[in-house]
């Protein structure tokens, strides 16, 4: 059980950084303030390092990484641009980012519960996604 509770809650982790990486690049070119880019920048390149710290660890259990859903992926890169319908502001790009923080450490709340026996090492994975997004949202604040 211990195994496969790791397995899916490290799967979830993974889908989740790839998502959060896919959003940041979907709006990292519409950033004007330099301090959020260097935000979004310093998040992406933690979210892509996590990302390999859990690609790294399912390898050791012999298993693969999947792409996110195409439905989840679909509905990300149409939120972000039906908020841009208009013109892209800083405040909108945080205001996204920010939902997206929100979302993202709800969700690996409830993967670290549902996946209760998972490895010690995995939950500390999903817990330093979630210190992660919580850094963000608070530096996020500073825009909204």
């Amino acid at each position: 059980m211990q195994e496969r509770d790791t397995i899916n809650l490290l799967k979830e982790c993974n889908s989740g950084l790839k998502m959060a990486v896919n959003s940041i690049n979907d709006v990292l070119d519409k950033v004007r303030s330099r301090q959020i880019h260097s935000l979004l920048e310093h998040s992406l390149h933690k979210h892509e390092k996590l990302g390999n710290d859990v690609h790294s660890l399912l390898n050791s259990y012999n298993e693969t990484t999947e792409k996110p859903g195409k439905i989840a992926t679909a509905m990300s890169w149409l939120m972000i641009n039906m908020k841009f319908l208009k013109t892209p502001t800083d405040y909108k790009i945080a205001e996204i980012m920010y939902d997206g923080c929100n979302m993202g450490i709800r969700s690996i709340y409830h993967y670290k519960n549902m996946y209760s026996d998972a490895s010690g090492e995995a939950k500390n994975l999903a817990s330093q996604i979630i210190e992660n997004e919580k850094y963000c949202m608070t530096e996020l604040q500073k825009y909204l």
